[in-house]
C-alpha cells in the first residue's frame, strides 16, 4: 500500500479524535458544573448551620473549629444543669463541636455527592453514547469508501446494521465496556472525594481550602473521562474497520501507528506489520494498545481479494464494472450509495433517535412488562418496519397505563410525556364520581372528591418527565384546600356554601378543555 493511503487513514483517525475531543468537552463542562453545585452545597449546609443558631459567620467558624476534649464536654453538661445558666448558649456550643456538627455536615455532603454522581454518570453515559452511535457508522462508511476509492470499484456491499453496532459498542473489551468504565470512573472520584471531606472533618481544613480540593479532584475526574472517551472512540473506530474489512472481504490488516515523539514504543514495534482479520486482539496486535491510543488499521487488499471486490462491482444490466470516480469525495459517495435506501434510512432512524427509544424501551417495559419485544433492537425494528403492529403497542401501553394506580408507578415517574400524563390524569378523574361514598352527607362526600382531584394533580405532576413544566404549574396552578376551594367558588360563581359543595362533587370529573385541545385529546 502506498503511503499516501495510510496518510488517509491516519488523518481520519486524527479527525475521530477531534470529535472525541468535543464530546470530551462537553464531559468537562458536567464535571465543573457538579464541582460547582458541590461547592454551593457545602455553603448553603455551612449557612443552616449558622442560620439555626443565629450565629455571626465568624463565631459559626469558631465553633466549627473547635475539638472538644471529653472534661470540656462533662463540664458544659454541669452548666448546663445549674440553674440560672443561660442554657440557650450552652446547648449551642454542645451542638457545635467538631465530632457532631462536622460528621453531621459530612453526612449531609456524602448524601449530595452521591446523587451528584450519579447524575453525573447518567449524563456522561448520554454523551458517551451518543458520540458512540454516531461515530461507528461513519467509521464503517468511512472505511468502505475508502477502500472503493483505493480499488476504483464501486463494488457491492451490506448497510450497517444498528444490532451490530450496538454489539460492538456495548462489548467488554479488556474486561469492561464503556458503561462499565464511566461507572468505575465516576464511583472512584466518588470514593476520592469522599475521603478528603473526611480530611477536612479530622483536620479542620477551610471552606475554601476544601472547594479548593475538591475542584482539583473534579478536574482528576474530567482528565479520566477525556481519555476514556478518546481510547473508547480508537477501539470503536478500529473495531468497525474490522466488520468493513470482513464485509469487503478482506482477510489481512496493517497496523498503522501515528509517528511523532508522543508514539509508544509498543505502536512503533507494530507499524506496518500484517495480521489476520480473524485473529485481531485489542491490546495484542490491535489498536488500542494502551490509554490515549491513536493507532489505526489498514486493508491490506491482496490480488485475490481486489478480484473478488472486481466482481462484486460488475453492473448486473451492462456487464461491466461500476467504477468511483477518481473526483468523488465521502459525501457524495454516501449520497449515492447509503442515503435515500429505506433500509439504510430506517437504519440511520435507529442510530439518530437511539437514546430517545432506549429511553421509550424502558417505559414501555416498566407498564407492559412481558408483553414487548424481549430485546430493544427487536423493539426498533417494530417500531421502524412495523407501523401497524407500533400502532397496537402504543395503544395498549397507553390502556394498561390508564389502569394503573400511582401507588404502582415508582418506576414512571418523572418519565411520561405530558400528553400521556393527562390521558392518565383523565381517565383517574373520570373514576371519581364512582370512588366517592354516596352514603356520607354532602360536605364529607365533597372533601372526599377534593382530595382525590388533588392526589390526581400531584400524581401527575410527579409523572412529568418536563418537571420545569411542573414546577410552574405548583407555582402558578397549585392545589387548592376544600375551604381555599368553597371559598373561590361562592365568590366566582355567586354560590352558597351547599351550593359550591355540589359544584366540587359536580366538576371532579372535568379537566381544562385548553390544555386538553394543546395536547390534541379534544
Amino acid at each position: 500500500m502506498s503511503d499516501y493511503w495510510q496518510r488517509r487513514k491516519a488523518q481520519q483517525m486524527f479527525e475521530y479524535m477531534a470529535g472525541a475531543e468535543e464530546t470530551a468537552d462537553q464531559i468537562a463542562k458536567l464535571y465543573l458544573k457538579a464541582s460547582r453545585y458541590l461547592e454551593y452545597e457545602m455553603k448553603d449546609i455551612f449557612e443552616r448551620f449558622r442560620t439555626k443558631h443565629s450565629l455571626s459567620e465568624a463565631e459559626a467558624q469558631r465553633l466549627l473549629n473547635q475539638i472538644y476534649e471529653p472534661d470540656k464536654l462533662a463540664e458544659l453538661k454541669k452548666l448546663l444543669a445549674a440553674k440560672g445558666e443561660d442554657k440557650r448558649a450552652i446547648l449551642t456550643e454542645l451542638e457545635s463541636p467538631a465530632y457532631r456538627a462536622r460528621i453531621e455536615r459530612l453526612q449531609q455532603l456524602n448524601v449530595q455527592l452521591d446523587l451528584v454522581m450519579q447524575q453525573v454518570y447518567e449524563q456522561e453515559k448520554i454523551q458517551h453514547t451518543a458520540w458512540y452511535l454516531d461515530l461507528a457508522s461513519e467509521a464503517y462508511y468511512h472505511s468502505v469508501f475508502e477502500i472503493q476509492k483505493q480499488t476504483g470499484l464501486a463494488f457491492s456491499f451490506s448497510l450497517i446494521d444498528p444490532k451490530k453496532i450496538d454489539r460492538v459498542i456495548n462489548s467488554k473489551w479488556l474486561g469492561e465496556n464503556y458503561s462499565d468504565r464511566i461507572w468505575k470512573n465516576t464511583q472512584d472520584l466518588a470514593d476520592t472525594l469522599k475521603e478528603e471531606l473526611l480530611v477536612s472533618l479530622v483536620t479542620g481544613r477551610t471552606e475554601r481550602e476544601t472547594a479548593e480540593i475538591i475542584a482539583n479532584k473534579f478536574a482528576v475526574g474530567a482528565s479520566k473521562a477525556r481519555r476514556l472517551v478518546r481510547t473508547e472512540s480508537c477501539y470503536l473506530a478500529v473495531q468497525m474497520d474490522m466488520e468493513s474489512y470482513k464485509e469487503c472481504g478482506i482477510e489481512m490488516y496493517r497496523f498503522l501507528a501515528t509517528l511523532d515523539l508522543k508514539t509508544s514504543e509498543m505502536c512503533r514495534e507494530l507499524d506496518g506489520k500484517r495480521f489476520p482479520v480473524s485473529e485481531q486482539e485489542v491490546g495484542k496486535n490491535c489498536p488500542p494498545m494502551h490509554p490515549w491510543c491513536r493507532s489505526t488499521t489498514t486493508g491490506d487488499i491482496s490480488d485475490e481479494d481486489l478480484a473478488e471486490l472486481k466482481r462484486r462491482a460488475i453492473d448486473p444490466e451492462t456487464g461491466r464494472s461500476i467504477k468511483v470516480p477518481a473526483n468523488m469525495d465521502y459525501r457524495q459517495w454516501y449520497q449515492k450509495y447509503v442515503a435515500g435506501k429505506p433500509k439504510a434510512e430506517a437504519n440511520e432512524k435507529k442510530l439518530k433517535n437511539y437514546a430517545a427509544d432506549r429511553e421509550q424501551y424502558e417505559k414501555y417495559r416498566a407498564i407492559l412488562k412481558d408483553d414487548i419485544p424481549e430485546r430493544f433492537t427487536d423493539f426498533q425494528d417494530m417500531k421502524y418496519n412495523e407501523p401497524e403492529r407500533w400502532e397496537q403497542l402504543k395503544a395498549q401501553k397507553q390502556a394498561r397505563l390508564n389502569q394503573m394506580d400511582f401507588s404502582e408507578m415508582g418506576e414512571l415517574k418523572q418519565k411520561l410525556g405530558n400528553r400521556e400524563v393527562r390521558i392518565w390524569y383523565k381517565a383517574h378523574d373520570e373514576q371519581i364520581h364512582g370512588l366517592v361514598d354516596p352514603s356520607l352527607p354532602l360536605e364529607q362526600r365533597a372533601r372526599q372528591a377534593c382530595e382525590m382531584r388533588n392526589h390526581n394533580r400531584t400524581a401527575a405532576r410527579e409523572l412529568m418527565k418536563d418537571q420545569k413544566a411542573r414546577k410552574e404549574l405548583d407555582l402558578n396552578d397549585p392545589n387548592k384546600t376544600f375551604e381555599q376551594l368553597i371559598e373561590q367558588k361562592m365568590q366566582r360563581k355567586g354560590l352558597n356554601r351547599d351550593e359550591a359543595m355540589k359544584d366540587i362533587l359536580e366538576t371532579a370529573t372535568k379537566t381544562r378543555k385548553s390544555v386538553n385541545r394543546m395536547l390534541g385529546l379534544e
